[in-house]
């Protein structure tokens, strides 16, 4: 059964990837509430049971398409994700050396954190907005 969970987590993880293409190409695109739907459609493949947040690509994905939901959903100044989300980004994107690629996921730190707090106080506003924007 673990075998069948990790393969079905790698299969969700590659789905997972390829929404955060298409979400990055819908914002290139200027199709920013597409963009986020996809973005957050891509979140929810990642909320299966059966996803291994242990393993790399399944973290990574999930805090790449957290921080561009984040960041769309701040532009568009409507919901962006759910403080789980928020939560568990952050936390893997503090524990890995995101300093080391030019322009990496670390420059999100500051904003998904502003998001979090913004969430916290106000919980149940549609908006967690933060005065400071991080494009993605």
């Amino acid at each position: 059964m673990r075998l069948i969970n990790s393969f079905r987590s790698g299969i969700a993880a590659l789905k997972a990837s390829a929404a955060l293409g298409r979400a990055l190409r819908k914002q290139r695109e200027g199709k920013l509430a597409e963009a986020l739907v996809i973005a957050q459609n891509g979140l929810a493949i990642l909320r299966h049971t059966y996803v291994q947040y242990s393993n790399p690509p399944e973290r990574s994905a999930h805090a790449s398409l957290t921080a561009l939901a984040e960041s769309i959903a701040w532009e568009l100044e409507v919901p962006g994700v759910t403080e789980q989300d928020l939560s568990t980004a952050l936390a893997f994107l503090k524990a890995v050396d995101t300093e080391s690629p030019p322009n990496g996921l670390g420059e999100y730190i500051p904003f998904l954190e502003s998001r979090l707090k913004a969430l916290h106080r106000h919980p149940h506003s549609k908006l967690g907005l933060s005065a400071q924007r991080f494009p993605f």
